[in-house]
């Protein structure tokens, strides 16, 4: 999403921060002013913008002992429970590059 964290420049304003829909077509162009001071801003990477966001969850596939995977829909739902009982491998890929090797 191309959603920023802004702040303004003043240190009297009273904004504190806000957040920008930036489109990726006008990404080069300069930020807006402040809604409330109508002051330059700059872009925040605020440490509790970060946070608020957790990480998507891992792709879990199993691996049948005959060489075959199965993809279940949730990889904490019944399915993925049933393929655990049978005996298959669980394989969590956490990123980009586990589900491209994969």
């Amino acid at each position: 999403m191309p959603n920023v964290d802004l702040r303004c420049t003043n240190d009297d304003c009273p904004q504190e921060r806000w957040e920008f829909y930036r489109s990726l077509a006008t990404w080069a162009d300069s930020l807006p002013p402040c809604p409330t001071c109508a002051g330059p801003s700059y872009q925040s990477l605020d440490q509790s913008y970060r946070t608020h966001h957790a990480p998507p969850d891992a792709v879990v596939v199993f691996q049948a002992p005959d060489g075959s995977f199965r993809f279940p829909g949730d990889g904490h739902g019944l399915s993925a429970a049933q393929y655990a009982r049978q005996g298959f491998t669980r394989i969590e890929l956490r990123s980009a590059t586990d589900v491209r090797r994969f």
